[in-house]
């Protein structure tokens, strides 16, 4: 064989190289959730704690939303958010910092709201609010929280959306998760305690600590301060969870604001009844 029909042979038996667009358009639309590192030098007002899925809100000035059906008739929405953007209407969730100015914008009364007519309702509803309003501010962007025949339209520019954050986490202990937070800077309601229930668990202090009062949805939390002379503070955590009592000690220090939390995990149903809205 000659060395020109070798390099003929050879350059029919290479694989094809493929264009860079097939390459591209071969790629699933599959979405990968990334985590970006971020350092906080306080606790945000309000949040989803990210190892529990539970929200937080450290400041009365907060709406929540969440989704609740009709306990007999599902078709009936008791309660959810949506959102108003220049005419559309989609479900939404999570929790929100509301700022004073205008907390909420208007206030109505509704008769039930079914499933399957809820965004057309809503809609109407919010550009009936929208002809009365004389105020500067976009009209075209609101968040609009109905709960047990009550509707509450904000201006999606006044609210801020909590974010899911993991902050550092100190134990797990079933379901409870046992977070470092921050320091906080607005002055909160509190109480000097040794004993604390977070859903499922009982948990113990063997010396006083500050407990702060917060608002928790989607699960239950306690927000604890370590505030007193010792080094460390000896922690017990007392549970149930096969019928047998079982306790599990740990310690943390002087100083640390920790945060413990058990997230209650949404119900399949309405999660299914969401997406019909949808």
């Amino acid at each position: 064989m000659s060395e020109a029909q070798a390099n003929t042979q050879a350059t029919q038996t290479q694989p094809k190289t493929p264009d860079i667009r097939d390459i591209l358009d071969s790629m699933s639309d599959f979405h990968q959730e990334g985590i970006i590192e971020k350092k906080f030098d306080r606790m945000p007002l309000v949040f989803v704690e990210g190892h529990s899925l539970t929200k937080i809100a450290i400041t009365k000035n907060y709406v929540n939303c969440s989704w609740r059906f009709d306990n007999f008739s599902k078709d009936i929405l008791d309660e959810g958010c949506f959102l108003y953007d220049n005419g559309e209407i989609k479900p939404v969730s999570g929790i929100y910092y509301a700022k004073k100015i205008g907390f909420p914008m208007k206030y109505y009364t509704e008769p039930n709201i079914l499933v399957k007519d809820a965004k057309q309702r809503i809609k109407e509803i919010t550009e009936r609010a929208k002809a009365q309003f004389n105020r500067r501010f976009d009209p075209n962007r609101w968040l609009i929280r109905y709960f047990n025949h009550d509707i509450r339209i904000y201006n999606y520019a006044n609210l801020i959306k909590g974010e899911t954050i993991k902050f550092p986490l100190v134990k797990k202990i079933y379901e409870l998760k046992v977070v470092k937070v921050p320091r906080i800077e607005s002055p909160l309601e509190y109480k000097i305690v040794r004993e604390v229930q977070v859903g499922d668990f009982k948990i113990l202090f063997n010396n006083d600590v500050i407990k702060f009062k917060i608002f928790s949805f989607g699960g239950w939390a306690q927000l604890i301060y370590i505030y007193n002379n010792d080094a460390t503070t000896e922690v017990e955590v007392k549970y149930n969870p096969f019928g047998e009592e079982v306790h599990e000690k740990f310690d943390v220090h002087r100083g640390d604001l920790i945060l413990f939390a058990q997230g209650r995990e949404s119900k399949p149903e309405t999660r299914m009844l969401v997406r019909d809205i949808k």
